[in-house]
């Protein structure tokens, strides 16, 4: 089964775009956005979208 799904924005920050919730299908499933709107200082974060709602997720855990 799939874990998560990720993808880059180069000149966003690390959250969803109305496309990605929009094409945010598969429910259960992680979505990881790497930002690279500082080159210097990408940003990692991940989300849950569940019809239409964005949940921040913690990806910190240990």
């Amino acid at each position: 089964s799939m874990l998560a799904i990720y993808h880059s924005h180069p000149e966003s920050p690390a959250r969803p775009s109305d496309e990605d919730i929009r094409m945010a299908l598969t429910p259960g499933v992680s979505h990881v956005i790497i930002s690279l709107a500082d080159p210097g200082l990408p940003v990692v974060k991940s989300y849950r979208i569940d019809q239409g709602q964005v949940a921040l997720e913690d990806i910190n855990k240990k």
